[in-house]
């Protein structure tokens, strides 16, 4: 488990790459789920949850023997367009689940910054 802390802007479709290991060894992610999280507290309400499920924005690499632990994260637009127009830091995690282990990889703070143009027709 590590601490990462990432950012995006209010409002925009961001994409993140996921390498999941244990003990430096990337793990098959193959009949895996994998839950990103975003919270405006440790314990507060969800703002946003991606999953790997079917249009869940969490996209396992198909060919875990070619890219072993490799997923891409898509958070929509609508995941953080609700936000106030300041710069929100919200605390998130990514939880993956194996036949096996249920871990957190990665954990930290997400810096939401505003956005000037929030008309896009």
């Amino acid at each position: 488990m590590s601490e990462v802390d990432l950012t995006c802007n209010r409002g925009d479709t961001t994409e993140w790459e996921l390498v999941v290991s244990k003990n430096g060894i990337a793990v098959d992610l193959t009949g895996a789920k994998i839950w990103m999280t975003g919270r405006r507290n440790r314990g507060g309400s969800v703002v946003f949850q991606r999953t790997s499920d079917a249009l869940g924005g969490i996209t396992i690499d198909p060919d875990q023997v070619v890219n072993p632990g490799v997923a891409v994260i898509k958070l929509a637009t609508s995941s953080t367009s609700g936000l106030a127009s300041e710069t929100v830091t919200l605390f998130y995690d990514i939880q993956v689940k194996t036949l096996t282990d249920l871990w957190t990889v990665n954990y930290g703070d997400l810096v939401v910054t505003p956005d000037a143009t929030t008309e896009t027709e």
